[in-house]
């Protein structure tokens, strides 16, 4: 200003300064919110920003590690507004994740052993401890393998968790025996009568036996009777380990022993009868320990003159067991004479 005396006023300027910025900021970051799965290292989440007018820092809030071990979690929110009071929006990011080292256990009251003859099979069951993540125990069945005398079958239980734990393998076998079928016992002796004073020689008995063979039990008799009639008897029997009882066989012996000579005796004497006789013949009795039976008498008939007359009688006995009597032998002697002398 410059007044009418030309006094020039000094000069005044006003400047005025501001900032136009109705621009929200933008927080941005290449983390996303996920689970990190098992025993990771985390690694904070990294945000950028960007403002038109009044770059700052971002204010971010680490909400810390939450929750038990098999389930982690951990959250950082970004903020921002800028010196014109714009706010951007909010960024959280979260991470979840299992904190697991421990093997998971896999557990059986079931243990491998021998379920004997014929049994009824009942597969193992198998039970789970595991921290975080339970899930179906993997058991392969081996099937039923081998020979009837010799079942086997065998369940291999697996499990791995979520975070590649790996459970101890558990492996039950059962072996068993299929057997219904009887034993035989067979013997090539048969029952009988072994004559007279035999060496007797046990019976042999021999085992038909698919799965369990093992030794006959056979119980003797003893020696038992008199010497014309003795008697033995072999019973054989055997179980096996299945129960299966064999057919018993039993074999008897029968035997005389005799060796006594028999004698055959009389009350008639070898002698002369005398005159005009009437000739009886004499009569034999036996005595024989086990074979009683007949003698044999062999009459030689008259012969002779009349004056001479002679008959024999020859007694003889062997008796079953080939004993020989004493051979007896009576003879008599005497005269036909029935004619009066002439003086």
């Amino acid at each position: 200003f410059t007044d009418a005396c030309n006094n020039a006023a000094d000069q005044v300027s006003i400047t005025y300064t501001w900032t136009v910025d109705a621009t929200k900021p933008i927080i941005a970051t290449t983390a996303t919110s996920e689970n990190k799965g098992c025993n990771p290292t985390i690694v904070a989440p990294v945000f950028t920003l960007t403002e038109a007018c009044s770059p700052g820092s971002i204010t971010v809030v680490d909400g810390g590690v939450t929750g038990t071990d098999c389930a982690k979690s951990q959250t950082w929110t970004a903020n921002f507004t800028d010196a014109c009071n714009n706010a951007a929006d909010q960024v959280s990011i979260t991470y979840t994740w299992t904190v697991d080292t421990t093997k998971p256990i896999i557990a059986t009251t079931a243990v491998s052993e021998n379920k004997g003859c014929n049994p009824t099979i009942v597969a193992p069951e198998f039970t789970l401890t595991e921290a975080c993540s339970p899930g179906s125990i993997t058991v392969v069945d081996g099937g039923v393998t081998g020979t009837d005398c010799a079942k086997s079958q065998t369940w291999t239980a697996n499990f791995t968790d979520a975070c590649n734990n790996v459970a101890d393998e558990k492996v039950i076998t059962y072996t068993w025996t299929v057997d219904t079928t009887k034993p035989i016992i067979a013997t090539t002796a048969a029952s009988g009568d072994k004559g007279c004073n035999p060496t007797i020689v046990a019976p042999v008995f021999t085992l038909t036996e698919a799965c369990s063979p093992g030794s006959i039990t056979v119980v003797d008799g003893g020696v038992t009777g008199t010497d014309c009639a003795k008697s033995q008897t072999w019973t054989a029997n055997f179980t096996d380990a299945c129960n299966n009882a064999a057919d018993q066989v039993s074999i008897t012996y029968t035997w005389t022993v005799d060796t006594t000579k028999p004698i055959i005796a009389t009350t008639a004497v070898s002698e002369n009868k005398g005159c005009n006789p009437t000739i009886v013949a004499p009569e034999f009795t036996l005595t024989e320990a086990c074979s009683p039976g007949s003698i044999t008498v062999v009459d030689s008939g008259v012969t002779g003159t009349a004056c001479a007359k002679s008959q024999t009688w020859t007694a003889n006995f062997t008796d079953a067991c080939n004993n020989v009597a004493d051979e007896k032998v009576i003879t008599y002697t005497w005269t036909v004479d029935t004619t009066k002398p002439i003086i």
